[in-house]
């Protein structure tokens, strides 16, 4: 009687999901958050539900998602976003051989890295639709800034970000740039160089930020003494398990609970 009834449990999942690999599994949503895989109906997301590899996961608008992957790796999303696990492959005894390849489309995220960028920092990859992040054991969080967003915010098009903990490598074309913890970064559109400095980045600065730009790349701006515009602003208040605040703690040694908190 039992297995008639995994049986029928089988045959209710989609063909496509039997045979898709699972990266790792919800561990908050809050608000419509779904995912797609290839040309399957979208499915909602819920807590401790799975997410695989290839799946395109999109927040609603009061939406807020944190995933943990099988490496240890955890990410948060904020409302709003588009992110696509491209690839995700995590062999437990040699995870030098894993690979992390996922796709921020729009929106923002937070993330500490797990195993796979820990064993072989080259094996990971975040491709935004201007640049590609490299990382080196790190903690960040990133916002793009896409048209529809720089239409109704009066923002301009690019990519926010802002280091925590480790190191990330902007990467565009040939061109790449180190960014190191305690930096913020703000990267145009058609720009090839961020702009790194310390605090986050004035609302003048940015206004003015064309002038120099292809003059003096990778430097900081002048502090204009206006109040900044935080990336906590930016990215709409992400929220994030409290566990991952802790310092220099490998993301796959502690559990995550569901409790948010502010950063």
């Amino acid at each position: 009687m039992l297995n008639r009834w995994l049986c029928l449990l089988t045959l209710m999942i989609p063909v496509g999901l039997q045979a898709a690999e699972q990266a790792g599994k919800v561990v908050l949503s809050v608000g419509k958050n779904t995912a797609q895989l290839d040309a399957q109906p979208p499915r909602a997301l819920k807590r401790n539900g799975p997410v695989y590899v290839r799946d395109q996961i999109s927040t609603g608008e009061r939406g807020q998602l944190q995933l943990r992957l099988s490496d240890g790796s955890r990410v948060s999303l904020e409302n709003n976003t588009l992110f696509t696990l491209e690839q995700h492959r995590y062999p437990e005894d040699s995870p030098q051989q894993g690979r992390a390849v996922y796709q921020l489309i729009k929106g923002g995220l937070r993330t500490i890295t797990g195993a796979i960028s820990a064993a072989e920092p080259d094996n990971y990859a975040l491709k935004t639709p201007i640049a590609t992040i490299g990382v080196r054991g790190t903690h960040y969080s990133l916002f793009f800034c896409d048209q529809s967003c720089s239409e109704s915010s009066g923002r301009p098009r690019g990519l926010w970000g802002q280091v925590l903990e480790g190191t990330i490598v902007v990467k565009v074309a040939e061109h790449q740039s180190d960014v190191p913890a305690g930096k913020h970064f703000f990267l145009e559109a058609g720009q090839r160089q961020p702009l790194i400095q310390s605090e986050s980045f004035t609302a003048e600065q940015l206004q003015s930020r064309t002038a120099v730009l292809d003059t003096v790349p990778d430097a900081a701006l002048p502090d204009l003494d206006r109040q900044p515009l935080s990336l906590e602003q930016e990215v709409q208040r992400i929220t994030i398990d409290p566990d991952l605040k802790m310092d220099r703690v490998p993301a796959q040694t502690s559990p995550l609970d569901a409790s948010p908190n502010n950063y």
